[in-house]
């Protein structure tokens, strides 16, 4: 009862794109981390094989990478990096930016600042719906206590086993909710 309870509380004080969203990253927790030392290498690599052709080039010379990712032979050595859409368009945003040349460093450096941020603040969204109802918690295991000594008042004259049964029931609901 607790556990459906707590589920039903869960999905009806959520936008159904949380819901999804915490489906989906417990089977990505359960999968194992994705970002490990090889995703880090190939960032850093493809990060230099652009820097590098825009040194050696000028940086118009990578504005047709960054425009199209998908058929850029720099971007095709790094699967990993294309694989993660986000990432990617992080990528070239900000190479695009820099490439335009239109901003400091200074107002480079806040602007990406402010994009993690906020991408940090939505990826924060899931975890913090499964604490509301983690702090729910407590209140149904009450309400599993309560309706059991319900059920076990309503047992008071019947044999000693059965009003036992009953009260080790509330008890493993209160255990259950805190």
């Amino acid at each position: 009862i607790i556990c459906g309870a707590a589920l039903g509380a869960f999905i009806v004080s959520n936008p159904l794109h949380v819901v999804k969203e915490v489906f989906k990253d417990t089977l990505h927790l359960l999968k194992g981390q994705k970002f490990g030392q090889a995703m880090y290498l190939d960032l850093l690599s493809l990060l230099y094989e652009l820097f590098n052709k825009a040194r050696r080039n000028g940086l118009m010379s990578i504005e047709e990478d960054i425009e199209d990712s998908a058929s850029s032979s720099i971007f095709e050595r790094y699967p990993r990096i294309t694989y993660e859409p986000m990432l990617l368009e992080f990528i070239c945003d900000y190479l695009r930016i820099i490439a335009s040349g239109n901003l400091s460093a200074f107002e480079l450096e806040t602007l990406m600042d402010q994009d993690i941020e906020t991408s940090l603040q939505e990826a924060e969204h899931p975890a913090h719906s499964l604490n509301r109802v983690a702090e729910a918690l407590p209140g149904f295991g009450i309400v599993a206590a309560v309706m059991g000594i319900v059920i076990t008042m309503k047992s008071l004259g019947g044999p000693p086993e059965e009003l036992g049964y009953h009260v080790a029931a509330a008890l493993v609901g209160t255990c259950l909710g805190v």
